[in-house]
């Protein structure tokens, strides 16, 4: 591969080597990691700044500040208004970092990752699942339990236990993987809508085969979502209960204040 030197001894590649599928910032990144990886840029140095990279690679400010986030996503670099961008790691965080830019997209997973289905199965709601998803203790529930994945990491993302009323059934009964959230399939195929959705995040621990599962010793601190998914009338017609081990996942919200002194995303 022909290299162009930037400064110093660090090298990058030639742009007209980046030429892939991938979409340019990617590229940008994956070639800044090798430099890194490589030394060229030791951790505690500095990048260069935006404007000679946008020169070097041919790229718009825009796509060289999206090759920054996600080398800054996976903690490999500290960028400082004013101080400049300093590299923090040689590897990247093994954490799945999901950037929120609405509120909806708190109900569901990036559609780069998927479910793998372990367990599907009617379940009667026991004091403890009752406290979760807030049915009557004895009602019957469909349950899908599995791992969600990502192809970026061999370590799973967390898992998922996923509660819908027996009507529903059907729509995935059977099935092995899938990337689609299970509360739009209902929405699709039976015309349900979501008028109200309630979220719980509470800290857990990760005990017996889910440690093992998700590939962490028994005991690990883990952090728990609850989420409840009610249609027009108010009834609860899908509950979901996910556990993501530490380090491995992270939302990422940013607020705005709008004219009326309110917070929006």
């Amino acid at each position: 591969m022909a290299m162009n030197k930037l400064h110093t001894n660090a090298t990058l590649a030639d742009p007209e080597d980046l030429a892939s599928a991938e979409p340019l910032y990617y590229r940008i990144a994956q070639d800044l990691l090798r430099s890194i990886r490589n030394g060229d840029y030791p951790v505690g140095s500095m990048l260069p700044p935006e404007v000679r990279l946008c020169e070097h690679y041919g790229a718009s400010r825009f796509t060289v500040r999206e090759a920054l986030r996600w080398l800054t996503d996976h903690n490999l670099i500290d960028r400082r208004r004013g101080a400049g961008t300093t590299v923090k790691n040689a590897e990247p965080a093994p954490s799945f970092i999901y950037r929120l830019s609405s509120l909806s997209e708190m109900l569901k997973y990036p559609e780069d990752t998927y479910r793998e289905n372990l367990v599907s199965t009617m379940v009667q709601v026991d004091p403890r699942l009752s406290d979760y998803i807030g049915s009557p203790v004895g009602h019957e529930w469909y349950r899908i339990g599995g791992l969600r994945r990502s192809d970026r990491s061999d370590l799973p993302i967390c898992w998922s236990d996923i509660y819908i009323l027996p009507e529903f059934a059907p729509l995935v009964a059977g099935e092995t993987t899938s990337n689609e959230p299970v509360f739009q399939r209902i929405e699709r195929e039976r015309g349900v809508v979501i008028a109200n959705a309630q979220i719980r995040i509470f800290a857990s621990s990760i005990e017996g085969e889910l440690a093992r599962l998700l590939r962490v010793a028994d005991g690990s601190p883990a952090l728990t979502f609850v989420r409840r998914y009610l249609d027009e009338s108010g009834r609860n017609f899908e509950s979901t209960v996910t556990i993501h081990p530490e380090k491995r996942f992270e939302y990422a919200l940013e607020l705005h204040r709008d004219g009326a002194g309110g917070l929006q995303t």
